[in-house]
């Protein structure tokens, strides 16, 4: 690993959550409720978002599992796009709800309204006045029925399609207009400070890379007085680039922003916009099929950004929770390609990864002892539990990066008259999960104030590890001895995001005095 390490960072939703801003998942639950008010209810255009919505939300539960937040924004805003131009697809021949004939809008197939029987026997049945065969009002008659078989086939097309394409459209129109309100700055930006000032601290500023469309960065720029540069000019007259020498912020918005507008005249003539705040039609990618689309800068984005994380010996990773898989592997292959290239992950809860994700095998592969063998594997993957206020001052430190330890700060233990061990330890150390305690005494329980269980772990209904251990937190540890020792062992091991820690603790036993009364 290098002595001075030079850092790149990479956004995703979770690092503008500290910025009042609602995170992905949130976000449709945030729409529906806004395009559902009483003024709009009843136009196509709610229709089309809510039979969206609610066939997704169905799928996901269909073979009972929990489908709550199963339908964030970028899938609900992906399938809009993708049913308004559906015939197009590649799927369609093998879609059977998509192969049946589809109009023009405004047009049927009217042939048989032209049969002189039927309309005879429709205007005998309507009681329109069967006479003047031949005449202006034979003429005018079958006009008339026409146009109710115009209004039967329109009220049996609408039955059966209750969405049309034109709807699909006006509502992803709608839900970007939207987007640009939620996703409005709404809490102080000064946990961002720290980003904004390595542009200035690190030699040739910084490059972060952000999945947001939102303008949080921007915002803690400007009041920081550090230049941003976005890549974006007179595109597509003018390539995306960077000037990757000059001391400032180079802010790579890999998926839009809400600032952005393109303006597409025709197929040759397209320009991309920048204006000074949100726009009524942000121009953003969602889903995996659109953000590797060419109809926007999407390309070049993608590969000024790859060159900016290629730079960089170690990445932060902040609110990401690897869910796009061009992006996994872009930073698979950045990894591969040095050993000494390192990663640290900023997350507010951290549990055991599903081994079969992208973040399961970065840790498995990359994340220290979890397979027990620091001492033959560099650790390359470092965590940080908690949200981007917190933690991002710690992740961006020029520190040099070591494997977890426990660091005991203080220790002590006492026998109670009914023969409880009572033990009160101290962690000096970083934030640790996954703790779990044993003793040569006995079972070993932790307690908190105010018996709060859900900072721990229960087996068969006894507290046995603690989900939780910040630096610098006491922790009480009951234990009901089943032998009789005047030296306590205590084995600790925590778990966090990186490493697998062990350790053991010996300390007298301070009993109560005889009662000599």
């Amino acid at each position: 690993m290098t002595e001075t390490r030079r850092v790149a960072v990479l956004l995703g939703a979770g690092a503008s959550f500290d910025a009042g801003i609602p995170l992905t998942a949130d976000l449709t639950e945030q729409v529906l409720t806004s395009v559902n008010q009483p003024s709009d209810v009843r136009e196509p255009w709610v229709k089309a978002i809510n039979f969206v919505h609610a066939a997704m939300f169905n799928y996901a539960a269909r073979d009972g599992s929990n489908p709550i937040g199963a339908v964030n924004i970028e899938r609900l805003i992906s399938a809009l796009r993708l049913l308004r131009g559906r015939e197009g697809h590649e799927a369609a021949p093998f879609v059977s709800s998509w192969r049946d004939p589809i109009l023009p809008e405004g047009r049927v197939y009217a042939d048989k309204w032209n049969s002189d029987r039927f309309v005879r026997n429709l205007s005998q049945a309507l009681g329109i006045d069967g006479g003047d065969r031949g005449g202006r009002g034979a003429a005018s008659r079958k006009d008339a029925i026409e146009n109710i078989g115009y209004f039967i086939a329109e009220f049996a097309d609408g039955a059966k399609r209750p969405v049309h394409r034109g709807d699909y459209r006006t509502a992803d129109l709608r839900v970007l207009r939207l987007l640009g309100t939620l996703l409005r700055v709404r809490k102080p930006v000064d946990y961002l400070y720290p980003l904004v000032d390595l542009a200035l601290a690190q030699p040739e500023g910084l490059d972060v890379v952000t999945l947001n469309y939102d303008l949080a960065v921007e915002q803690a720029a400007s009041e920081r007085s550090v230049p941003i540069e976005r890549g974006v000019g007179d595109w597509p007259r003018e390539r995306i680039r960077f000037d990757v020498a000059a001391q400032k912020l180079r802010l790579h918005k890999i998926h839009g922003s809400l600032d952005w507008e393109l303006e597409a005249h025709s197929q040759s003539s397209t320009r991309l916009t920048v204006s000074d705040g949100a726009v009524e039609q942000p121009w953003i990618v969602v889903g995996d099929r659109e953000k590797l689309a060419t109809d926007g800068p999407t390309l070049e984005l993608l590969h000024a950004a790859e060159e900016a994380i290629e730079r960089a010996d170690h990445l932060v990773i902040v609110g990401y929770r690897f869910a796009d898989a061009h992006v996994n592997h872009v930073i698979r292959n950045w990894m591969l390609r040095s050993e000494s290239r390192t990663v640290g992950v900023i997350e507010p809860t951290w549990s055991y990864p599903e081994p079969r994700s992208f973040f399961g095998q970065l840790v498995s592969e990359y994340g220290g002892s979890w397979r027990h063998d620091l001492s033959e594997r560099p650790q390359r993957v470092f965590g940080y539990q908690g949200g981007a206020r917190t933690q991002l001052p710690h992740a961006l430190s020029t520190d040099p990066l070591s494997a977890d330890t426990i660091v005991i700060a203080d220790l002590s233990a006492t026998a109670a008259d009914n023969g409880a061990i009572f033990v009160e330890i101290e962690h000096g150390g970083r934030h640790l999960s996954h703790v779990g305690f044993r003793s040569n005494a006995g079972h070993v329980t932790p307690e908190f104030e105010g018996s709060d269980l859900s900072r721990v772990t229960t087996y068969d209904g006894v507290p046995s590890r603690v989900n939780s251990w910040p630096a610098g937190e006491k922790i009480t540890l009951r234990i009901w001895p089943t032998q009789r020792y005047e030296t306590l062992t205590l084995e600790i091991a925590g778990r966090t995001l990186t490493s697998e820690l062990q350790t053991q603790v010996g300390l007298p036993l301070v009993r109560p005095a005889p009662d000599t009364a």
